[in-house]
């Protein structure tokens, strides 16, 4: 097994480029959205609309205010003037109220009530107080934004505020900004991830094509149509090498077996036949009993030749009439006694291993004959299938039974001795044949009585049977 090419991206790598990225993406949104909007400032409220407020029994009427409660000691000096006037509204003494600026603006306050200061024409403090008072409580004058607290009798604070701050406003920009990029990022992400996990969709797919009864291309190399080696995830490629490379390795252990037990069973040839020698020479009776006996084994030594053959050797796919085909094993089957007929044969061509699939329909129609007392062939094409079935009207199998009876060796003891049956091999060879064709084996209980088994694989042109 190669190594993989050092300029194939590892998982890790990937990984870690698609997090840069989706962070660096969603700090881009997030700072665009935050930085583009103006900096957020705390509505502007009325003097008097507070005050009333932290009467006793005052209720919040303006919207833009809200009232708390703090047991907390104020850290920063209260503001003179608003505290003055709140406290000759209330007429408390005014050690029990505070007041702070929420942003630092008293200035811009004191110029913009200056001119209406100014034109009361009056000149005396009390008259500046007085005319102070009636511009900050008057109900269109809005102030910057202010927090005035009233201490109770249990020294906590009645603190009146506005009811959406600046930090408020933050966050809701924060969490605009973080759906926003979300909602950007989703589709990016979908997208990144469908490539990121394509090699793996992709290793899987082969890993399901991968099968000990069929020589792929994809056994020795790459498939047609794939990337190669360098567009692939390292860890990927390497998992793809080490399991073509378990492929290749299983192969050849099934192709050594298969060879061995073709050897064992043609070496057997060789005394059955010194046998048949001894059975000329012994008793009448003794003589038709063991020729009888010699006569089975040797069938069953074809069976297993047969598949091993089957098992060992690639035979070459042609052009092929599968309708003849299909013709041509009904007639020989007709022609050794076995009631065979065709229930429906359309003309069908398809690039195929004709031996192969002549071994397994003989196969079925044996085993269709042998245990129904006859066989109904029939070939056509299901979509882009196709389909090649034999049923009978026999008793049928169990419906769990069914897989099993398709592996080598395998047999249905209630109904198949060695009398009546072979090695169990007819299936085994169907399947095989069917699998080596990219199709499968069935096999079901017709409603009206008997067995179906239906043999399909999908219709290909020779150009993409060639490059499988």
């Amino acid at each position: 097994m190669t190594g993989a090419p050092r300029s194939a991206p590892t998982f890790l790598s990937l990984m870690g480029g698609l997090t840069l990225i989706t962070i660096a993406v969603a700090l881009a949104i997030n700072f665009a959205v935050v930085l583009s909007m103006p900096v957020p400032l705390a509505p502007e409220i009325n003097l008097g609309a507070a005050i009333a407020a932290l009467r006793a029994d005052g209720t919040v009427q303006d919207e833009r205010l809200k009232i708390r409660r703090d047991c907390a000691t104020p850290s920063q000096p209260t503001e003179t003037t608003l505290t003055q006037v709140a406290a000759d509204v209330l007429n408390v003494p005014i050690e029990r109220l505070h007041a702070r600026w929420v942003h630092t603006t008293s200035e811009r306050t004191q110029y913009q009530l200056k001119p209406q200061i100014i034109a009361t024409g009056r000149t005396s403090r009390a008259q500046k107080n007085a005319a102070m008072r009636d511009a900050l409580t008057d109900p269109r004058v809005d102030l910057p934004a202010f927090e005035l607290a009233l201490r109770q009798a249990d020294d906590c604070w009645r603190v009146v505020g506005p009811a959406h701050t600046p930090t408020q406003v933050w966050r809701l920009r924060i969490l605009l900004a973080f759906a926003l990029s979300a909602a950007l990022l989703a589709p990016l992400a979908w997208w990144l991830a469908r490539r990121l996990s394509q090699p793996l969709r992709r290793l899987a797919a082969e890993a399901e094509q991968l099968s000990l009864d069929r020589v792929s291309a994809s056994s020795t190399g790459l498939r047609a149509g794939t990337p190669g080696p360098d567009r692939r995830i390292r860890e990927v490629q390497i998992a793809r090498e080490a399991m073509h490379a378990l492929h290749a390795r299983l192969r050849r252990q099934a192709d050594d077996m298969a060879h061995m037990l073709a050897a064992v069973a043609h070496d057997l040839r060789t005394p059955l036949t010194a046998l048949r020698l001894r059975v000329e020479m012994s008793p009448p009776e003794q003589a038709a009993r063991m020729a009888a006996d010699l006569e089975r084994m040797d069938a069953m030594i074809a069976q297993v030749l047969d598949y091993a053959r089957g098992q060992s050797q690639a035979e070459p796919r042609i052009d092929t009439d599968l309708a003849e085909l299909v013709e041509e094993c009904i007639d020989d089957a007709q022609a050794l006694g076995k009631p065979a007929q065709a229930s429906r044969i359309d003309p069908v061509r398809a690039v195929v291993e004709p031996l192969g699939l002549r071994r397994a329909l003989t196969n079925l129609i044996e085993n269709a004959v042998r245990y129904a007392d006859g066989a109904y062939v029939g070939l056509w094409r299901e979509g882009a299938w196709i389909v090649l079935q034999v049923d009978d009207e026999g008793p049928g199998i169990p419906p769990d039974q069914s897989e099993r009876l398709q592996e080598p060796f395998q047999r249905l003891e209630t109904s198949r001795s060695r009398d009546t049956g072979g090695l169990g091999l007819g299936l085994a060879m169907a399947r095989a044949a069917a699998l080596r064709h990219g199709g499968s084996l069935s096999l079901r209980n017709r409603e009206t009585g008997g067995l179906s088994a239906r043999l399909q694989w999908p219709a290909r042109s020779p150009d993409e049977t060639g490059a499988e």
